[in-house]
């Protein structure tokens, strides 16, 4: 339980402008690597849901 709050925390930074985009989509894509586990799709939607709507602009304004 304490690792998904971890992932809430980190989708939180994001949203506050304290990580950048680089660096939260790192965090996903370990999860996606290393995925194994219903907890890993959970971590991915708590940093996901709390980053906000912002992540994906950012990814659709790069060309």
């Amino acid at each position: 339980a304490s690792s998904l709050a971890h992932c809430k925390f980190v989708g939180s930074l994001y949203q506050h402008h304290l990580l950048k985009r680089d660096q939260v989509a790192h965090c996903v894509g370990v999860l996606f690597i290393n995925m194994s586990t219903i907890e890993h799709i959970l971590a991915v939607h708590h940093i996901v849901f709390n980053a906000g709507t912002q992540l994906w602009r950012e990814c659709e304004d790069v060309e």
